[in-house]
């Protein structure tokens, strides 16, 4: 049977859980799902508590800002007896193999996996990718988040073909924080929609390459 995966940017998880009067309910909202990527968790490990990560009858999954607290953060949510992960990991440097990711160095990859902006479940039939991609949202030290997002992309390209090159089917999901047209964003600059365009652009390029390796 097809497993249903849905995403959402929940902009806090502790937030969303209060709405609704729990994870749990956050999750039977979401009818008939057997994995719930959440983006945008606004977590720190020490945040984590019982009630948000315990949820009866689902496996999570997290991935946790170590650089600033109530910022980016990733979970990955699977029911029991739809789907459980053979294996997890918080960032791209938590996989089992790192062999793609040898030409940056231990403390860029570090620096990527710092904002916990990924979660990878596998799923024996495909590997998940859970992401929350870096955004741009002032002109405020642009160039440097521009190269940050940037690098973030390529390690997540170099993570996906490697995965295919190893024969696995490879899912991505999540906020990207690209848009194509103005209209698509809040930030109405020229410079500031330029940035994104680019980015939205350099996606699609770095899709179609893993695509073409199937």
């Amino acid at each position: 049977m097809p497993l249903r995966i849905v995403t959402w940017n929940v902009n806090g998880l502790r937030a969303i859980s209060s709405k609704f009067g729990g994870v749990r309910r956050v999750l039977e909202a979401l009818e008939r799902c057997d994995v719930v990527c959440l983006q945008e968790t606004k977590l720190t490990r020490s945040e984590l508590d019982h009630d948000l990560a315990v949820v009866p009858d689902w496996e999570s999954y997290f991935a946790f800002s170590r650089s600033r607290s109530g910022y980016s953060g990733v979970a990955t949510f699977c029911r029991r007896g739809a789907t459980v992960p053979s294996a997890a990991a918080g960032g791209f440097a938590g996989w089992q193999d790192c062999d793609d990711l040898d030409d940056l160095l231990p403390g860029e990859l570090d620096a990527l996996d710092s904002e916990g902006r990924c979660v990878m479940t596998d799923h024996g039939q495909f590997v998940l990718l859970n992401i929350y991609a870096p955004a741009i949202t002032s002109t405020e030290n642009m160039e440097q988040r521009m190269e940050f997002k940037v690098q973030w992309y390529e390690a997540l390209h170099q993570r996906a073909a490697s995965l295919v090159q190893h024969g696995r089917n490879v899912v991505i999901v999540g906020d990207f924080n690209v848009s194509l047209h103005p209209e698509d964003t809040v930030h109405r600059s020229f410079l500031m929609h330029l940035f994104l365009q680019l980015t939205y652009c350099y996606l699609c390029c770095m899709l179609c390459t893993v695509s073409a390796t199937v």
